[in-house]
């Protein structure tokens, strides 16, 4: 995927919000038009059924471009991402029964979008925030030894605190540092404004290598050499090497990520060979791996080898629905 669709796809969690208030205040305006004293509202409804249903196409636009990086449960994102194209869909037709003036049809359709918004927008947050967002903030952030194993993205080990001033010399380079929840002494490192691994960089780095766990390095040119460095992070669980032209023999400094839970490959010229090598990681539940160089017909035997590790191979598919039109052209 080029930069100009990765930048789009970054947008999503932004564009969202504009559809969901557009719409569910068209929503709330055609409720209380209902009563005479709010009849005055219904001059503001195309306007904002229109403005709502072009935000829902936008946002599926860029949904459907951050959807190709990868790292997303395959199946949570389906239902999210076609629910939301229902959702625009619906939108759309609720401003043009508007606009014809079929009272009873459009209050039937704007009505399906409020269980539509519902369920996308928590789908959509499942994904970003996992199952338990909604009792995440009530719950303590310190993760004692005997629960780690209840969050796999939060190895079980001992670490120091990162100091203030060493936080500091590693954003100055660039690189976008995030705490891994409150009161944790760990680190989410994104190499997304980073164009190369200066010495610098390294120089930074280097004090923090314990701290890190989340590795986010999509889209460089990473030489051996590079990822022999970030090796050197040994406490990382979720690693994003998608788009850095990484091959097998790049694998190697990954065997020993011993917390290694999510790997992200999409992209990179790895092969079947190659990924088999990553059964020495026994912590390892799920790759991403679609536009790889592994062959369709070694996906079988991949998982064989790999049977505790859940492979997405990416590979989406529309559903054909009934209602849809297609043009079949004549066999001759």
């Amino acid at each position: 995927m080029n930069e100009l669709s990765q930048l789009i796809g970054r947008f999503h969690p932004v564009l969202v919000h504009l559809p969901i208030g557009m719409l569910l205040l068209a929503i709330v305006f055609e409720a209380l038009s209902r009563k005479t004293r709010y009849q005055p509202l219904q001059r503001s409804l195309p306007f904002l059924l229109l403005l709502g249903s072009m935000a829902a196409v936008f946002s599926c636009l860029s949904g459907w471009l951050l959807a190709q990086n990868g790292d997303y449960e395959a199946d949570l994102l389906e239902r999210h991402r076609w629910l939301g194209i229902a959702v625009a869909a619906v939108s759309l037709a609720s401003y043009w029964l508007k606009m014809r003036g079929s009272a009873s049809p459009f209050f039937v359709a704007a009505m399906l979008l409020l269980p539509g918004i519902a369920l996308t927008t928590h789908w959509g947050i499942t994904l970003t925030h996992g199952a338990d967002y909604l009792s995440a903030a009530s719950e303590t952030t310190e993760t004692e030894p005997e629960e780690a194993a209840f969050f796999p993205e939060i190895p079980d080990v001992q670490v120091s605190p990162p100091a203030e001033n060493v936080l500091s010399n590693l954003q100055k380079t660039g690189v976008l540092v995030s705490p891994v929840g409150k009161e944790q002494p760990f680190l989410s490192l994104n190499f997304v404004n980073v164009p190369d691994v200066t010495p610098s960089i390294r120089q930074a780095l280097e004090p923090l290598r314990d701290n890190v766990v989340w590795l986010k390095l999509s889209g460089m040119q990473l030489s051996d050499d590079d990822l022999a460095f970030f090796a050197g992070c040994s406490n990382v669980t979720k690693l994003h090497l998608d788009r850095t032209g990484v091959d097998d023999t790049f694998l190697r400094h990954l065997w020993s990520l011993e917390h290694l839970v999510y790997l992200n490959l999409v992209g990179t010229k790895v092969t079947a060979q190659g990924v088999e090598s990553l059964v020495r990681l026994p912590r390892l539940k799920k790759i991403f791996l679609y536009q790889t160089g592994v062959a369709p017909g070694d996906s079988a035997t991949l998982q064989t080898k790999l049977p505790l590790v859940q492979i997405d191979w990416g590979g989406y598919r529309v559903p054909v629905l009934p209602t849809d039109t297609t043009f079949l052209s004549e066999k001759k």
